[in-house]
């Protein structure tokens, strides 16, 4: 299970990482935190890579909010 989403998610990164931006990586992680965990982990992970408040806050936020949005369509498609 997580070990598969870690997998995965390097995998995915490695692939279409560049579309994401600077701080793909941001969301990435959060994702991949959301998989293993549920939406607890995702707003964790945005909250200690510091894409809510802190430095990268404007930027971080829109990607906060898109994936986000890609999380919840994502997980009512598969279930």
């Amino acid at each position: 299970g997580a070990i598969g989403s870690i997998l995965g998610t390097f995998v995915s990164f490695y692939i279409t990482g560049g579309l994401l931006g600077v701080g793909g990586w941001r969301i990435a992680a959060c994702l991949c935190a959301s998989y293993i965990g549920g939406s607890l982990n995702f707003a964790s992970t945005a909250q200690a890579l510091g894409m809510v408040g802190g430095d990268a806050a404007a930027q971080g936020q829109a990607l906060l909010a898109a994936g986000m949005a890609a999380d919840n369509v994502a997980m009512a498609l598969y279930l």
